[in-house]
């Protein structure tokens, strides 16, 4: 409460973002891999592990489109 607000310019805010793009592009392909891998896997745990996996991604994704909408209200141009 004592230190200044951030301030993120749009110019910023573009450079920034697409980098967090790029990683929803990674994360997509992350959850592509892993139902493909789920399918296949015969033992119990790895199956567990990649459910965790797919869940944790598929919240990054929800995650990643709330951001968007953020983005569109605080400049609606872009």
């Amino acid at each position: 409460l004592a230190k200044p607000a951030i301030r993120l310019r749009p110019d910023k805010l573009a450079g920034f973002w697409d980098n967090i793009e790029r990683h929803a592009e990674m994360g997509k392909e992350t959850l592509f891999l892993a139902a493909k891998a789920r399918q296949n896997c015969r033992l119990f745990v790895l199956r567990h592990l990649l459910t965790y996996l797919i869940e944790d991604e598929q919240k990054h994704d929800r995650i990643l489109a709330q951001l968007e909408d953020f983005k569109r209200g605080i400049y609606p141009y872009a």
